[in-house]
């Protein structure tokens, strides 16, 4: 993302998209009220007949929406501005990657304002590929500031390992191998990586780097690890390993996971820990609360509820680190009430 336009005091941002994680990122900071303006496509009547054309509108949000499918964000809400021959009735406006739109708000939260902050640093900052494998098949994903999206598989069929048959499995293997590595090159080509997180078992990343050891290209981007599984399970394995702990320190998954293993380390030594709407925001009122965690889901659930004790908590100069629910640390956090704080003393 980049900041084309900030205004403290008409309370406009315009940004220029650039990826599906800016859009998730605009779709935690995009609230109902707020107006959205830039050209969009809009269809338009002309007597009998009809034609999509591009315009540029202003829009009320009413609500917001994050389809990954489509990697597109669409804002809905009423018409307030745009050419005459649009109608001031309801649209939905399309942002995706290339989109250039302004945001205006009565007044921009400190965490809304950090989160385009970091939507612009992770925009700079390289995403890792990720290939979980055993002879057969592969699984692929990126690591995104919202979790890992997966990519998909790759798979041939590979005959026993009978003595009759031997032949053709060890070319089938070798065939494998060497399949998996162009795919890896063409991914991390196609999602502008520099590094690729690959797990397997010890003897299937020798045969790997044994292979494509001369194609210094493919060797020098790798992070073998190994692990145990091929599912969610060693993909979640692979991204934990120390190995690559510095590679993906960055990453918000990894920052977000660390604070929520924090909480509960202190939660099972009854440390100065609190959990729950009603304790985190009375902790907050006595001025104890030196850290909040809260989950994007809650704050999208009870904005009006949750934003109070997060200004409360930034004017008592606390951090904030909001958790994204599309993990597992963030689901774990949820499940305690979607918000808890570390605390500057302890509160009877």
């Amino acid at each position: 993302m980049i900041i084309l336009k900030q205004n403290a005091k008409t309370g406009e941002v315009k940004v220029r998209v650039s990826s599906y994680d800016d859009l998730w990122h605009l779709y935690h900071v995009i609230s109902k009220g707020d107006i959205i303006s830039g050209k969009t496509t809009r269809r338009i009547k002309f007597g009998d007949k009809s034609e999509k054309k591009t315009v540029f509108l202003k829009i009320e949000v009413e609500k917001a929406e994050l389809h990954e499918s489509s990697s597109t964000l669409r804002a809905l809400g009423r018409i307030i501005e745009g050419p005459e021959e649009v109608s001031r009735t309801h649209h939905s406006f399309e942002i995706d990657s290339g989109t250039i739109v302004e945001i205006k708000k009565d007044k921009w939260k400190k965490y809304e304002i950090d989160r385009i902050k970091e939507a612009v640093k992770s925009s700079s900052r390289a995403k890792l590929l990720i290939c979980v494998f055993e002879i057969g098949k592969a699984n692929f994903g990126v690591l995104r500031d919202y979790g890992v999206q997966m990519l998909g598989d790759y798979t041939l069929t590979i005959p026993g390992k009978r003595k009759e048959v031997m032949n053709e499995y060890q070319k089938s293997k070798e065939q494998f191998i060497k399949e998996l590595g162009k795919n890896l090159i063409s991914l991390a080509d196609v999602h502008n990586v520099k590094k690729i997180l690959l797990g397997a078992n010890q003897f299937d990343l020798d045969n790997f780097t044994e292979i494509h050891g001369k194609n210094n290209n493919l060797i020098n981007m790798l992070i073998p690890v190994q692990i145990s599984t091929i599912d969610i399970t060693g993909i979640n394995e692979l991204i934990r390993n120390k190995k690559v702990e510095k590679i993906i320190e960055e990453n918000r998954i990894a920052r977000e996971t660390k604070k929520v293993e924090q909480f509960i380390e202190e939660l099972a030594k009854n440390g100065l820990i609190i959990y729950g709407f009603d304790e985190v925001k009375q902790a907050t009122e006595l001025g104890a609360v030196r850290e909040l965690l809260v989950t994007d889901k809650l704050i999208q659930e009870k904005k009006s509820e949750v934003e109070p004790i997060i200004e409360s908590v930034e004017i008592q100069k606390g951090q904030i680190v909001i958790i994204s629910t599309s993990h597992d640390a963030g689901k774990k956090l949820h499940g305690f009430g979607g918000i808890a704080g570390f605390l500057r003393y302890r509160i009877s």
